[in-house]
């Protein structure tokens, strides 16, 4: 896996990126269609420094449990030193791929209400393997949210101009259609899914470089060029856009 993916230094520059330039916040569009789905225990696969994990453990309080975890021990460091006072989050390092022996080892033999993941199911090595570990880890009633990267990125296609893309970040746009869509509608009786629309006007080449150097598509070999046509494009039309949309997908009622 790309050390950019999971280094928690890089995944807080692409956050702060994020959230100074996109036009829509991720993280209250995700929890205002998770806010209708009823839980007391949720797993967090893959929770980076966890956004996510905290929202759930607010909403869960006392009432339940709220487990997560990452592959990245800086990221979980970060998770449980940020948690507000009265927020309960368990947490531990492992990888998704080996997610059973994960949970059992750390939080028990538990089954839980909603299985969650934003951002990272498609850095596991095998993707289906993954899903049907989160599968088993619900409860009958539970229910499974995944989101990801969806259909456009401009910046990729930018990019590309300049240097060779990575095949995982192609790949990545896709995999909610090839890979979530296909195993939750063999395996759940109510699906949903939901676009986000991400637009970014980038004003400032030097923030844009370092959101590039943390970005698992960096190539140091084409970083002038690129900078030097960003640079040019912000100072021609006063912006860079960016336009990068993401899928939800919310799966219930296992069959």
């Amino acid at each position: 896996m790309n050390k950019r993916a999971t280094n928690s230094s890089f995944l807080n520059e692409r956050l702060d990126f994020n959230a100074k330039y996109s036009r829509a916040d991720f993280l209250s569009w995700l929890t205002g269609h998770l806010s209708s789905i009823p839980f007391c225990t949720v797993l967090d696969v893959g929770c980076g420094t966890g956004a996510q994990a905290v929202w759930f453990g607010r909403k869960v309080l006392s009432r339940g449990k709220t487990c997560a975890f990452d592959i990245s021990e800086s990221s979980i460091s970060q998770l449980k030193s940020s948690l507000p006072a009265g927020i309960s989050v368990e947490t531990c390092v492992g990888s998704m791929d080996e997610l059973i022996s994960v949970v059992k080892d750390n939080f028990g033999n538990i089954k839980f209400d909603l299985v969650h993941s934003s951002y990272s199911l498609y850095y596991a090595r095998d993707i289906n393997s993954v899903l049907e570990a989160m599968f088993v880890l619900l409860e009958p009633s539970g229910s499974l949210a995944i989101s990801g990267p969806y259909e456009t990125n401009t910046l990729l296609s930018f990019l590309s101009r300049f240097h060779d893309i990575p095949q995982l970040s192609w790949d990545c746009l896709k995999f909610i259609d090839d890979c979530v869509l296909p195993f939750c509608n063999k395996r759940f009786r109510n699906i949903e899914s939901h676009i986000f629309i991400n637009d970014q006007f980038v004003t400032d080449v030097n923030d844009f470089a370092r959101f590039y150097r943390s970005a698992t598509f960096f190539d140091p070999a084409a970083e002038k060029r690129v900078l030097k046509e960003v640079n040019s494009i912000i100072n021609k039309d006063g912006c860079f856009h960016i336009r990068k949309n993401g899928k939800l997908v919310i799966a219930r009622e296992k069959i």
